[in-house]
């Protein structure tokens, strides 16, 4: 006899699953293991917690499923269904790989409407257009007068944008200036 939460049990015949009391029995195959507070056989899969009756299953959260059938992909502990070899997890979704969507940000976007990923200093990503756009810290539209300026900022380079008809991006790179009587040499 051991205890179990307090509780006696025969290590023989029962499990001590978190606490919880369990038949080894598991309808004439016997449980050798625990999935949370259940009894599990060796040919069922524990997926946090939930036991699934299937043999050396993978799991993507609760789910499972099998990796190398290549069917599914597991993208954020969401199972999504892989519609073609290239396909990609992109956040919680699947996309073509690059084909003709982008992943920018865990958000799938067409590549008619965007084709590129910016990422913006706080380590967040956009989407962008690089026929119209450019990245600086963001999406800045194509000849608007508006530059990017890498500053060094505590070890760090950091994209700014400025317009170049009023401020300068000079050494030692630490600020955006402005333009003294229309000059950046001040």
């Amino acid at each position: 006899m051991s205890c179990c939460d307090r509780q006696p049990f025969n290590n023989y015949t029962q499990l001590c699953c978190s606490g919880v009391v369990r038949e080894r029995n598991r309808g004439g195959r016997y449980a050798n293991s625990c999935c949370g507070t259940e009894a599990m056989r060796p040919d069922q899969t524990c997926c946090n917690g939930t036991v699934h009756n299937v043999m050396n299953g993978d799991c993507c959260g609760n789910a499972v499923y099998f990796k190398q059938e290549g069917s599914f992909l597991c993208c954020n502990d969401s199972l999504a269904r892989k519609l073609a070899d290239t396909d990609e997890c992109c956040g919680s979704t699947v996309f073509d790989g690059g084909r003709q969507q982008i992943c920018c940000g865990e958000k799938v976007f067409d590549r008619n409407q965007a084709d590129a990923c910016c990422t913006r200093n706080n380590a967040t990503e956009v989407e962008f257009n690089t026929k119209t756009e450019f990245c600086c810290n963001g999406a800045v539209r194509r000849n608007m007068g508006v530059f990017c300026c890498y500053l060094r900022i505590d070890g760090e380079l950091v994209a700014e944008s400025y317009r170049n008809q009023t401020h300068c991006c000079r050494y030692p790179f630490d600020i955006i200036y402005p333009k003294v009587n229309g000059d950046c040499l001040s």
